[in-house]
């Protein structure tokens, strides 16, 4: 499959199927029908119209601004512990989307798609496949014996440290368990170890063990029956292999939920010891000669979780032993011990808070003959602006520690950060040689480092921040490399700086030093283009203006950069040099050699999402082994579930690079790929009430059957899963397109010219046995934060609304940043507008292409994303041309796209009080936000952008579509009062209620009527009976457009998936599975 650049057609031309698509015995494709799909929903209920809630009450609060003022009546519910009236407001709210779920019938709907949910999980937690085509010879003989998934020992979500595998068993309760098993020693363990001490000998490493997964050499990728390989061991080989369980978050949660089973529970993070932070003691012999360091009996192991859901984390310490065969724990720290706070000791009640609002991650450091426990804390908005460390282990006598019985732990302040833009995160260079505190903000940044290996030199800052510069650290062989937009480098770069630049400057204070931003005088001045010093700067990846570089990691042998080219992940691997490979000490001898770029997608197959190892967010915890050379990936779509990989980033050396061509450099990258395993992709799940698949009938059953070859062919792959599960995934078609925007244009390639800029599209649908078309939509859409919003695979969702014939879009607009910085920049700000125009644009593709009839479109938004669910609310009820003119919009005549298409609106945690929030400091993350949305308190020009589009001040005496809004009540990133506010107005203004009360409209008229009719002479008295009519028909409640508040006791993450894609459905008419 090509990515072409799809202009819109007109509206007579329909969407055409594929030459696959043709009916037997024609010649020519079939058109989508243009007529629409019937599907029946199912009669209501007779049951009581449903009561709206009583009208909030209004408590006027004016915000004043450039000589405008804005009422905000419903500011007082941001105080739910001061003021009754919130809880009873939600409370009236909550029993009317109750009365309306019954009422309106979708209950049974909600259950069916519940029930979907749980086979698909169920199907999903089966086995996993891996590249394994082998059967048992003595199968073929039974064509109704079923060959069984294998099931894994560990899930495809692994991680290798030091001698151990450790893996999180989802299939263990609600939240899993966490468990290890010892990885057996090779020639692969032995020469990582060989590495190790090569790239490190000044540390003392006959007292480490290695960090490296275990391979043959033979087959490091493939996951064979019962072999011992990087891909991992099966249930079968379970005699041989010794499983321990690390961590039982079944147990934590039950122990640690405030209301029992009822309450909030969300993990954090583990953290497990590393060996190089062991603490050995050393025992003399009897002649007086010290003997090797004996091994500490255990490993702690640290880990955080949530019972409030505002991500407040609390932290624990527990420990696991290190005897492969002793399953047992240390009595005294079996249950684990709160750091921060059953251990103060009295009088230090005031430290007390530390542990309850602790951010999720943490780290374990060595230092002398003390290990710490270094952590975050968060300030009273919920922002992360303090590192906080704690002694748990010493072999110094006059400490007090928790490894050494002692009951008390002192905790102590390293680092607080004042700056409000910014917030503070732990991490390491990937060699373990430097912790690193990361100052970071939207538009800036600085890293302060401590090296691992020479404590008493303390805290250094890398560089001072500045304004549009951010830099990420990563170290090499005695060089940091820094990936940076620093020189107007918009699409990164990475410069190389010795370490020893700060070997003679004077460290910033003691490790507990707050306030270091204060302490950098050392730091060298920065002379005009250079990132510290024209001598030492030195670029080894140039900047391409194609190309975005979001990601550089460093190996023993290698450096790998994660780059985005045309909307599309890569991979780069360059050689590492450093001289115990004889590459001299002169950094010019030192250059980065290109070895590979892997592009990680089947070439007509590039709706897919890449990821480093096996995480699933950016902001995931990432366990990478410095001293392999294989490199881990992921990648998924929206139906192609989780593959991991592994890659010899030994495949090529710069001498084959330069003596090959490309169809040589191909075939030899496929022959270095391995296929580790994938998920589950879910097959036989039943989707509708009465569905029953071919594959879930009986042999009896099938005997009746005329077609004796087809019997034989779905047996066989009833037979084989992964055959099943193929030809599953080949009944959905998903498609990348490129839509062209009708109000903005960029250059094109010949001087002057000026083309459409094409916004991004992933979409996928169900390839009926016929084609369909037009169809119903979901359209998803978030364009904030330069998010990189690929397709991702998400099969609770997405499958049963496919199943019912849905198309899943998801729109890239600006703001995302799947283009790019520069796509990002033209979606923030000042720029806003331009997401939402995005999307608009991709509707009326939709609606030209004829792939989704109108009327047929639930919009989508999430957080963030909520700002576009917000703005097409609005737009709906808008005349087709507006009123007011937002920037240079050109509209399309007399049509309202978004009322043409839209059915509904979907508003999970949505941001939409934009002005409300920006302008009160009070508000969690504002500053910190103000580099994402501007300051309106500081720029007029920003201030009447956001008027343009901020969704709560945006509300009209207007129709609007049908809507459900859903937050969470301990959200700590967008709080519950911004759903909840937005739904009180809109019920006061929209004629959901009887108290419609119109706002002031642009001409100062107080009733919205129209001066200029009277102006014209035109009779006032009729005038008032057409505005009184008006009204009327607006606001007695007539209408019957839905309008659903869902709050939860959750936080960021709340909402009822399987109620909101109830709602959808029965609004979009598309509630029957369509087989």
């Amino acid at each position: 499959m090509q990515i072409k650049a799809l202009s819109p057609c007109p509206s007579s031309v329909p969407f055409s199927c594929s030459a696959s698509q043709q009916s037997p015995g024609s010649s020519q494709p079939i058109l989508f029908t243009t007529e629409r799909i019937q599907w029946t929903t199912e009669a209501k209920p007779k049951v009581p119209r449903p009561q709206l809630p009583k009208p909030a009450k209004r408590i006027p609060r004016p915000i004043t601004l450039y000589n405008e003022t804005f009422i905000d009546n419903y500011h007082w519910m941001h105080q739910i512990d001061k003021d009754p009236d919130v809880r009873t407001y939600i409370e009236a709210e909550a029993k009317y989307t109750k009365s309306w779920i019954h009422y309106s019938g979708i209950e049974a709907l909600q259950k069916q798609l519940e029930k979907e949910m749980q086979q698909i999980k169920n199907r999903m937690t089966e086995g996993f496949l891996d590249d394994d085509d082998s059967e048992d010879a003595n199968d073929n003989d039974d064509p109704f014996k079923e060959k069984k998934p294998k099931k894994r020992l560990e899930s495809i979500q692994f991680w290798d440290i030091d001698r151990w595998r450790y893996w999180l068993d989802a299939t263990e309760g609600d939240y899993g368990v966490y468990k290890r098993r010892p990885i057996p020693e090779n020639g692969y363990f032995r020469a990582m170890q060989q590495k190790r001490a090569d790239y490190m000998p000044s540390l003392d490493y006959t007292e480490l063990a290695l960090n490296t997964q275990a391979a043959t050499d033979e087959n490091f990728g493939g996951c064979s029956n019962g072999a011992q390989t990087a891909g991992g061991l099966y249930a079968s080989d379970m005699g041989s292999i010794n499983v321990e369980v690390v961590l039982d978050v079944n147990r934590i949660a039950k122990e640690e939920k405030k209301d029992g089973d009822k309450g909030e529970f969300s993990f954090g993070s583990i953290e497990i010891q590393p060996e190089y932070t062991f603490l050995r003691r050393s025992i003399p012999s009897a002649d007086g000669a010290m003997e090797r360091p004996k091994e500490p009996k255990y490993t702690f192991v640290a880990y955080t979780f949530d019972t409030s859901g505002d991500e407040r984390y609390k932290i624990k310490v527990t420990s696991i032993s290190n005897a492969p065969s002793e399953l047992g724990r240390d009595p005294n720290i079996d249950k684990g011990v709160h750091v921060m706070k059953e251990c103060l000791t009295t009088g230090s009640g005031s430290l007390g808070s530390v542990m309850d609002n602790a951010g999720p991650e943490t780290r374990w450091l060595k230092i002398g003959r003390s290990l710490y426990l270094y952590f975050t804390k968060l300030d009273t908005k919920g922002l992360s602006r303090e590192v906080w460390r704690v002694l748990v282990e010493s072999f110094d006598q006059d400490q007090a520690c928790f490894g050494c019985g002692e009951d008390e732990l002192k905790p102590e302040l390293v680092m607080r950060e004042d700056d409000e833009r910014n917030v503070l995160a732990l991490s390491q260079t990937n060699d373990h040689r430097f912790l690193l505190i990361e100052s970071n903000g939207q538009t800036n940044s600085r890293t302060y480092f401590w090296n691992v290996g020479s404590p008493d030199k303390g805290w250094n800052l890398i560089r001072k921040s500045e304004d549009n510069v951010v830099y990420k650290v990563e170290h090499h062989s005695g060089y940091f490399y820094l990936r940076t937009n620093h020189g107007d480098s918009v699409n990164f770069k990475v410069i190389r700086i010795p370490v020893s630049l700060y070997d003679n400057s004077t460290s910033l204070a003691t490790p507990h030093i707050a306030n270091l931003q204060d302490h950098v005088a050392h730091i060298p001045e920065l002379p005009s283009g250079c990132f510290l010093n024209c001598v030492d700067d030195e670029t080894v990846i140039e900047h391409d203006p194609n190309e975005f570089l979001e990601r550089f990691e460093s190996f023993v042998e290698h450096f790998v950069a994660w780059v985005w080219r045309a909307g599309l992940q890569e991979i780069r691997i360059f050689h590492a040099p450093h001289p115990g490979n004889g590459d001299g000490g002169d950094p010019e001898k030192w250059p980065l050699t290109e070895l590979e770029r892997l592009r990680p997608y089947d070439k007509d197959y590039k709706v897919v999402t890449v990821m480093p190892s096996n995480i699933r967010y950016e902001e995931e915890r990432l366990m990478r082994d410095f001293y392999n050379t294989r490199l881990r990936y992921s990648n998924c779509s929206s139906v192609h579930p989780w593959a991991l990989y592994e890659y010899d980033m030994h495949s090529l050396t710069p001498t084959e690079l330069r003596d090959m061509d490309e169809d040589d450099r191909e075939d030899k990258i496929r022959k270095a790929t391995r296929l580790v395993c994938r998920e589950t992709f879910p097959v036989r799940v039943r989707y509708g009430k009465g569905s029953k698949s071919f594959m879930a009938k009986s042999p009896e059953s099938l005997s009746s059957m005329d077609n004796l070859a087809e019997i034989n062919n779905l047996l066989k792959e009833k037979k084989d899963p992964r055959k099943e599960q193929d030809k599953e995934i080949a009944k959905f078609k998903e498609m990348r397109l490129m839509v062209p925007s009708t109000h903005s244009t960029m250059n094109g390639t010949n001087p002057g010219e000026q083309v459409p800029v094409l916004i991004p599209v992933s979409l996928v649908y169900y390839n009926f046995s016929e084609c369909n078309f037009p169809r119903a939509a979901v359209v998803k859409a978030y364009g904030a934060y330069g998010t990189m919003t690929s397709a991702m695979f998400e099969p609770e969702i997405d499958l049963p609304l496919l199943h019912r014939g849905l198309i899943v879009v998801q729109v890239h607009p600006r703001g995302d940043g799947v283009l790019g910085p520069q796509w990002y920049k033209d979606g923030k700000a000042a720029n806003k507008t331009n997401t939402f125009y995005d999307v608009e644009d991709v509707l009326l593709y939709l609606r030209d292409s004829g792939m989704v009839k109108p009327e047929s479109v639930a919009i989508e938004g999430r957080s963030a994303g909520g700002l576009v669910s917000g703005w097409i609310a609005n737009r709906w009820g808008e005349n087709p041309i507006p009123k007011e003119t937002i920037g240079d919009r050109n509209e399309r005549g007399q049509t309202n796209i978004v009322k043409e298409m839209v059915k509904v609106v979907l508003a999970q945690v949505p941001f939409v009080d934009v002005i409300g929030d920006m302008t009160d400091k009070d508000v969690p993350w504002v500053e910190y936000e103000w580099d994402e949305w501007g300051n309106p308190l500081e720029s007029q020009e920003v201030f009447e952008v956001m008027k343009a589009y901020s969704p709560y001040e945006r509300i009209r005496n207007q129709p609007y579509p049908a809507m459900m809004i859903m937050g969470g009540l301990s959200d700590s990133r967008v709080s519950y009062a911004e759903p909840l506010k937005f739904v009180a107005k809109l019920r006061s203004v929209d004629g959901k209620t009887n108290d419609c009360q119109p706002l002031e409209e642009e001409d100062g008229s107080e009733d919205g009527s129209d001066q200029e009719g009277i102006e014209d002479g035109n009779n006032p008295k009729e005038e008032e009976d057409r505005e009184g009519k008006k009204k009327k028909e607006l606001c007695a409640g007539r209408k019957d457009t839905a309008l659903l508040l869902q709050l939860e006791d959750g936080g960021h993450f709340s909402g009822n998936n399987s109620l909101w894609m109830a709602f959808a459905l029965h609004h979009l008419g598309t509630m029957k599975v369509t087989d």
